[in-house]
């Protein structure tokens, strides 16, 4: 079982000036994958608020049962994630209020992300003059990924 939370914030009544003129750019997700589902990032200056997870599960059970009249086996596989990620600005904070120095190229960004990848391989050999076998695999994926602003947030 696999239960996580993932978060990046701006508290709340958070004074931030991201003005976006020094440095270089920072690698902000967007809503693109590519074929091999990575998120795409593009350049960008000012405020970053990003969360990002993955999880990645392979699991192989195996079982044999063997006898001369019966033979009986069995193999259960089960996985369960939990996660929730998230990125938010939180309530009354106030970013970027003067922007006589801001940069062109300023700019906030709020993103969350999250990548599963569950692989199992579940199997079961009975062997005998009455052989039975069996094999369950079971996957619950609950996955929560939120990008917000909250209430009388300025940007």
């Amino acid at each position: 079982m696999i239960e996580k939370e993932t978060s990046a914030f701006v508290g709340e009544r958070a004074v931030v000036e991201a003005r976006g003129v020094n440095g270089g750019y920072l690698q902000a997700y967007t809503s693109e994958k590519t074929a091999d589902g990575q998120w795409v990032a593009h350049g960008v200056k000012g405020l970053l608020v990003q969360a990002s997870s993955r999880e990645d599960v392979f699991n192989v059970t195996a079982s044999g049962g063997a006898g001369i009249w019966a033979g009986v086996a069995g193999a259960v596989t089960v996985n369960i994630i939990n996660s929730r990620t998230t990125a938010y600005v939180d309530d009354a904070a106030d970013i970027n209020a003067d922007l006589s120095a801001a940069g062109s190229a300023q700019s906030v960004h709020i993103a969350a992300v999250n990548n599963v990848q569950a692989k199992s391989i579940t199997g079961s050999v009975g062997g005998a003059f009455v052989g039975v076998s069996g094999a369950v695999d079971i996957g619950i994926i609950k996955n929560a990924v939120t990008a917000y602003t909250g209430w009388d947030t300025a940007l």
